[in-house]
């Protein structure tokens, strides 16, 4: 849960810093967001796929969370089994919040004038 909340805030930060310049950026995160949401193994494991495809699909930031959610609740073991996953996850968790920060101060001096 704290990883996902992590994740947003960074996501939330760039877009609703950025919306407010270009409110097409909307129809960009609704179209994103759908895109990602049917990449997302949800009802289907990773391990059903081939392997060229789930290495694809496992850039899909939202595939460490689902998964591990999945793993230590149906099958009992931890989310820190795959570390190269946390360590992508985290690494793109960074980045983004670093960017929406960022991106968040730069324009906030702005948000009056735009508003």
């Amino acid at each position: 849960m704290f990883a996902l909340s992590v994740f947003l805030i960074g996501a939330s930060w760039f877009t609703s810093s950025v919306y407010l310049f270009f409110p097409d950026i909307s129809h960009i995160t609704a179209i994103a967001n759908r895109i990602l949401f049917f990449l997302t193994p949800v009802f289907w494991k990773l391990e059903d796929l081939p392997e060229t495809t789930a290495r694809w699909i496992k850039l899909n930031p939202m595939v460490y969370i689902v998964n591990g959610y999945r793993e230590s609740l149906l099958y009992g073991r931890g989310f820190w089994c795959h570390p190269w996953q946390t360590l992508y996850f985290w690494a793109l968790t960074l980045i983004l919040l670093w960017a929406g920060i960022t991106v968040h101060n730069k324009l906030r001096p702005h948000f009056a004038e735009v508003v």
